[in-house]
C-alpha cells in the first residue's frame, strides 16, 4: 500500500480506538471487547508503523487506565494489570519485529550485494514474486512485466531451453534432487538472449506431498558463457593449428617426460603407446643417438636448435629423413619448464627431390635433343640468360658461352647495327606492353657477313616482371617453302610468266611518281581460239609458251610482263619513254612472225599508254592501252583468222590425201547441183567453198580414228560426230568464212530429223547443207576407203534413191540423179 495512505488510516484507527475506550468503557460485559480492540490496534501499528508501536501502546493503556479509574472511582487494578500486560506484549513484539527486520535487512543487503534476481513461485496457482534485479536482467522493470506470473517467465525463456528446464524441475518435484539448477537463455528487451544461472528449491509442500512454494535466484552469466566459449574456441583453434601443422609437435618437461603430443607426432614416429603422456622420451625411443640427447639438453638450457635434414635410423632398421627444431618453454616464474620439439618426416620429400633431380636431368637431356631452342632469361634492364639448352645457341648461330655474357644477346645475334636497333626496340616495346598477343615474332631473318643464313620464330612467356621463358624455332625451311609458294602464286604455271595477281600488285607498287613516266602495254595473241578449236588446247598451249618466251626475252630487267588472261598479256615499263615502247613493239612483232604452229604464223596485237602525272587514274591508263590494243586486233585479226583457216585446211588435206580428194570432189558436185538448181553468182561460189570446207572440223579428230581400217566403235563414232561443231567454230571465227560455218555445222542433218548435231528436219536444214549432204554421201560411196572398196555408180544411185525422203531432200536427190549424174553419164558416154 502507498505510504501516503498509511498515515491517515493510522490516525483514523487511533481515534476510533480512543472513542471506543472512552465511550463504551461502561459495563464489565464490554470490558473484554475493549481489551481485544487494543490488541488489534497493537498488531496494526506493529505491522504498519513499527517505530510508533511503544508510544501508541502507552497512549492506549493510559486512556484505558484513566477511563477505568473515572468509571469505578478507585484505583483500576484490573485495567492497570491488563495495560501492563499489553505493554509487555508490545515490547516483546517490537523486539521480535526489530530482530526480524534486521535479519531481513541483512538478507536484502546480501541479495543486493550478490546482484542476483530472486523469485518465488506458487507451483499450484502459478503466482510469482520477482525482485527488481530479476526484471533488470532482462532489461525490464517490474512495472513493465506486470501482471507477473509463471507465464512471464515462460514467455521470456528460450524455446530450446524449455525442455531442459522442465526436466530439471521434474527431478526436484519427484524428489530425485533437492535443488533445481540449470543454465538457460532469456529474451532481453533489446532482442538479444542473455544467459542466466537459474537455481531454486521447493520450500513448502502440500499435504499431498506436491510442491507448493518454490523460491530461487537468477544470476546473469552471459559474460562467463561468452568467455567460456571464447576459451573453448581458442583451445580448439590452438589444437586445430597444432594438429594441422605440417610439423609433429611434442612438449616435454625438464626431465624429457611427455606433457603433450599431437596426433601427427604419434603417426609420424609410429608411437604404439596409447598413453604416452608422462613417459620419458628416451624410453619411448631408446635408439636415439647420443648427439640428439645432447641437443635436447642444450635446448633445456635455453638454446634454440634446428636441422633441415637429420637422418634417423629406426630400431626396425628403416631410415627416415627428419627436419626438426627444439626450443625451451618457460614457466610463470620465467624458469625453463621443459622443451618443445617440432619434427617433420621429409623422407617422401627427399625421395621426390631425388626423383625431381633425375627428372630434371632427363628433361634437360630431352630439351637439348628437341629441335626447339629454350631459354629462361631476364630482359629488364639487361638481357641475362639464366638457362639455355644447346639448341638455343645453335639456332642463333652462336655459342652458349657468348650468349651467357650479360646483355651480349643483341650484339651477338644481330650483326647489322640498324636492324639490331630496330628489332631490339620492337621486342622491348612488345614485352613492356604486357599484351600476350605481342610476344611472338615470326620469320625473323638472321644475317652473317651481310647475307641471310637463317629465319627464326621466337616466342616469350612471362614468368614474373623481368623473367621470361623464350623459345626459338628454326623456320628457314618453312619460310623458303612459303617464299616458293608465294613465288609460284605469282607465276603463271603454263608460261612461266608472272600472273595477273602479281601484275595487279606491281601495278599498285609502281603507281607513284618515282616510277613516272610509267608505260602500260597490253598484248593479245591473235587466232588462239582457232588454234584451240582446230588442233586442241595442247597446241594452243604450245603457242602460248612460244610467244611467252618471246615476250620474256624482249624486255629489260626493270620491266615486267605478265599473262593476265587466256590470250592476254600486260607489260609495265617504269621510267620509260614512247620510243622505248615502240622499239619493244617492233621487236616483238618481228620475232613473233617467225614463229609458226601447225603451218600457222603467230601474231600479236598490241597497244599502250603512258602515265606521266599522279592525277591520272592507273585503271584509266590500262583502259586506254586496251583500247589501243583492240584497235590493232580488229585490223590485224581478220587477216590472221582468214589465213589460219586456209592453213588448217591445207594441214588437213596435206596430211590425209583422201580428205583432199574428197573435199575437191564434194566441192565440184556441189557446184554442179547448184547449177542444176539455178544457183548463180556469189551464191554458187559460196556453195562451192562450202563443199570444199565442209569437213574442216576433222582437223580435231585423232589420226587413229580417221585412218582406222575397220568399223568405228560407238565411242569413236561419237568423236567423229564432233567435227561438224568444230568446223562451225573454226569457220565462224573469220569474217570471210563465217557464212560457211552454218553449212558445215548442218551437213549431217537428215530430212527426217534424225541427223546431228541439232536434229533439224526438212527445210529447217539450210539449202546448202542439204546439197552438201548428198554430194558428201555420193562421193564417199563411190571412193575407196581403208575399210572398204568403192561402190559403182548404179549402187550408189540406188542408195540415194532408197534414202530419199529420209536422209536426203527428195527434190535435190531427184535433180542430182536425173540431171547431174545423167548429165555426167551422158557426157562420159
Amino acid at each position: 500500500m502507498n505510504h501516503k495512505l498509511k498515515l491517515p488510516i493510522f490516525i483514523f484507527i487511533m481515534a476510533l480506538s480512543s472513542f471506543l475506550l472512552i465511550y463504551y468503557h461502561s459495563g464489565y460485559s464490554f470490558h473484554t471487547y475493549i481489551v481485544q480492540v487494543n490488541y488489534i490496534v497493537i498488531l496494526i501499528v506493529a505491522a504498519w508503523y513499527k517505530k510508533f508501536l511503544i508510544p501508541a501502546v502507552f497512549y492506549l493503556t493510559a486512556i484505558h487506565v484513566i477511563s477505568e479509574a473515572v468509571y469505578i472511582q478507585s484505583w483500576p487494578n484490573v485495567a492497570f494489570t491488563e495495560s501492563f500486560v499489553q505493554i509487555l506484549v508490545s515490547i516483546a513484539i517490537y523486539i521480535v519485529i526489530n530482530r526480524n527486520d534486521k535479519t531481513s535487512e541483512s538478507l536484502k543487503n546480501l541479495i543486493e550485494a550478490t546482484h542476483v534476481g530472486t523469485w518465488e513461485w506458487n507451483v499450484q496457482t502459478g503466482a510469482c514474486v520477482f525482485n527488481q534485479r530479476w526484471a533488470e536482467i532482462c532489461g525490464y522493470t517490474l512495472e513493465e512485466l506486470a501482471p507477473i506470473s509463471i507465464k512471464t517467465w515462460i514467455d521470456l525463456l528460450h524455446p530450446e531451453d524449455n525442455e531442459i528446464s522442465n526436466q530439471r524441475l521434474s527431478e526436484v518435484f519427484d524428489r530425485k534432487k533437492d535443488f533445481y539448477d540449470t543454465k538457460i537463455r532469456m529474451k532481453h528487451k533489446d532482442g538479444n538472449w542473455v544467459w542466466v544461472h537459474d537455481r531454486g528449491k521447493v520450500i513448502k509442500w502440500t499435504t499431498e506431498e506436491k510442491p507448493l512454494i518454490m523460491s530461487g535466484t537468477h544470476t546473469e552469466i552471459t559474460h562467463e558463457i561468452e568467455m567460456q566459449k571464447s576459451l573453448e574456441h581458442s583451445y580448439d583453434l590452438m589444437r586445430y593449428v597444432i594438429e594441422h601443422d605440417k610439423s609433429a609437435i611434442a612438449v616435454f618437461d625438464d626431465e624429457m617426460n611427455y606433457v603433450y603430443v599431437s596426433d601427427k607426432y604419434m603417426v609420424d614416429h609410429k608411437v604404439k603407446h596409447n598413453h604416452i603422456i608422462g613417459k620419458n622420451h628416451y624410453d619411448v625411443f631408446p635408439y636415439l643417438p647420443k648427439a640428439l640427447k645432447e641437443i635436447h639438453q642444450r635446448a633445456l638450457k635455453g638454446e634454440v636448435l634446428s636441422n633441415d635434414r637429420q637422418i634417423i635410423k629406426r630400431d626396425d632398421g628403416t631410415i627416415d629423413y627428419t627436419r626438426w627444431e627444439c626450443r625451451p618453454w618457460y614457466s610463470k616464474d620465467d624458469s625453463i619448464g621443459g622443451m618443445i620439439l617440432y619434427t617433420e618426416i621429409i623422407s617422401d620429400q627427399i625421395k621426390k627431390e631425388k626423383e625431381l633431380e633425375e627428372s630434371k636431368n632427363l628433361l634437360e637431356s630431352m630439351i637439348d635433343s628437341i629441335p626447339v631452342g629454350l631459354a629462361v632469361n631476364e630482359v629488364f634492364p639487361d638481357v641475362k640468360n639464366i638457362y639455355m639448352n644447346d639448341k638455343f645457341a645453335q639456332i642463333y648461330g652462336t655459342t652458349k658461352e657468348k650468349l651467357e655474357e650479360v646483355n651480349a644477346f643483341w650484339d651477338v645475334v644481330y650483326e647489322n647495327e640498324s636492324y639490331r636497333e630496330e628489332i631490339k626496340k620492337r621486342v622491348l616495346e612488345d614485352l613492356e606492353s604486357g599484351d600476350p598477343n605481342r610476344t611472338t615474332w615470326e620469320n625473323i631473318p638472321l644475317e652473317k657477313d651481310g647475307k641471310v643464313f637463317r629465319y627464326i620464330s621466337a616466342y616469350n612467356s612471362k614468368l614474373n616482371d623481368t623473367t621470361y621463358v623464350s623459345s626459338v624455332l628454326d623456320v628457314t625451311d618453312q619460310v623458303m617453302r612459303q617464299k616458293e609458294i608465294e613465288r609460284i602464286s605469282y607465276i603463271d604455271h603454263l608460261t612461266g610468266l608472272y600472273n595477273r595477281r602479281f601484275f595487279t600488285k606491281k601495278l599498285s607498287e609502281y603507281d607513284q611518281p618515282k616510277f613516272y613516266p610509267l608505260g602500260v602495254l597490253m598484248a593479245d595473241l591473235n587466232g588462239l581460239k582457232i588454234i584451240n578449236d582446230a588442233y586442241g588446247h595442247q597446241t594452243g598451249d604450245e603457242a602460248l609458251k612460244k610467244i611467252s618466251d618471246l615476250l620474256k626475252n624482249s624486255i629489260n630487267s626493270s620491266s615486267i610482263v605478265a599473262r593476265i588472261g587466256g590470250d592476254e598479256f600486260a607489260f609495265l615499263f617504269p621510267n620509260c619513254n614512247k620510243e622505248e615502247i615502240e622499239k619493244t613493239k617492233d621487236r616483238i612483232k618481228k620475232l613473233s612472225s617467225q614463229i609458226s604452229i601447225q603451218n600457222l604464223h603467230l601474231s600479236i596485237a598490241m597497244g599502250y599508254h603512258i602515265k606521266e602525272n599522279i592525277s591520272d587514274d592507273i585503271l584509266e591508263v590500262m583502259k586506254y592501252a586496251e583500247n589501243d590494243m583492240y584497235k590493232h586486233k580488229i585490223s590485224e585479226g581478220m587477216s590472221v583468222r582468214n589465213h589460219a583457216i586456209k592453213a588448217i585446211l591445207n594441214t588437213l588435206t596435206d596430211k590425209f590425201e583422201e580428205e583432199k580428194i574428197h573435199s575437191l570432189k564434194v566441192s565440184s558436185l556441189c557446184k554442179s547441183i547448184g547449177k542444176a538448181l539455178h544457183i548463180k553468182g556469189d551464191d554458187l561460189v559460196e556453195l562451192e567453198l562450202a563443199g570444199l570446207y565442209h569437213d574442216i572440223g576433222k582437223i580435231s579428230i585423232p589420226d587413229s580414228i580417221l585412218n582406222k581400217p575397220g568399223k568405228l566403235t560407238e565411242e569413236e563414232f561419237e568423236v567423229i560426230k564432233t567435227h561438224t561443231e568444230v568446223g562451225y567454230q573454226i569457220l565462224r571465227a573469220a569474217d570471210e568464212y563465217s557464212d560457211l560455218a552454218e553449212h558445215a555445222l548442218s551437213h549431217h542433218e537428215r530430212w527426217d530429223g534424225n541427223g546431228y548435231p541439232r536434229g533439224l528436219k526438212a527445210e529447217q536444214i539450210p539449202l546448202f547443207s542439204r546439197i552438201i549432204s548428198i554430194a558428201d554421201s555420193y562421193e564417199a560411196m563411190t571412193a575407196d576407203r581403208p575399210y572398204r572398196k568403192a561402190m559403182n555408180q548404179e549402187k550408189a544411185i540406188e542408195e540415194i534413191i532408197r534414202c530419199s525422203g529420209s536422209q536426203f531432200d527428195p527434190k535435190i536427190a531427184n535433180i542430182f540423179i536425173n540431171d547431174v549424174l545423167k548429165y555426167n553419164k551422158h557426157k562420159k558416154t
